[in-house]
């Protein structure tokens, strides 16, 4: 059966790969900035999710850079992740502290090979041109929703896909596999 779900190219595959996840907990005392001034070595894609909004931007040069100008809230913050192809960065907020998780694929001392799969979900809404934007920023208009959101693309497109890599973990006692945790990877054009 020619186009079906089960064709090769429709499957998702798996690939080994070294990583490394660790946790730490801090105190609401620290900045979220002096935190990440620790932890986030490199570039990345962010996505923050607040209590009023949900927005993308980016972490460079230890700044945030958001097409709108603002800075993070931290007395806003629900969620971020900061991702790029080699790790990702996901800080939950509650009232007393920041909870990170940091998940970097890469051979190492303290890495272990792991089974992942990658997966793509195309993101609402198609190219808009809005000629207002940041450079590095792209705003995708879904007209049947009518909801408009700015995304970090240098790389113009119709449509954009959020790439999300899954960890297989095993469990010892009954052999079922599944998904253990995720990260996002990159947002990239959708040909």
């Amino acid at each position: 059966m020619e186009n079906s779900f089960f064709d090769k190219d429709n499957c998702l595959r798996y690939e080994n790969r070294y990583s490394i996840k660790k946790e730490y907990v801090y105190d609401k005392k620290i900045s979220l900035n002096d935190i990440l001034e620790k932890v986030a070595v490199n570039d990345y894609k962010v996505l923050i999710q607040n209590v009023n909004e949900m927005k993308f931007g980016y972490y460079r040069n230890k700044h945030f850079i958001f097409n709108d100008g603002s800075d993070v809230v931290s007395k806003y913050l629900i969620q971020m992740r900061l991702f790029n192809e080699v790790e990702e960065i996901l800080v939950l907020s509650n009232k007393e502290e920041y909870y990170l998780r940091v998940i970097k694929d890469e051979m190492n001392g303290e890495s272990k090979l792991i089974e992942t799969v990658d997966s793509i979900s195309v993101l609402f809404g198609k190219l808009d041109k809005d000629e207002n934007l940041l450079d590095g920023f792209v705003e995708l208009y879904d007209a049947g929703r009518k909801i408009r959101k700015v995304i970090p693309s240098s790389i113009k497109s119709d449509y954009y896909a959020l790439t999300t890599r899954s960890y297989i973990e095993y469990n010892k006692k009954t052999g079922q596999a599944g998904y253990g945790y995720y990260r996002y990877v990159d947002i990239k054009p959708e040909k």
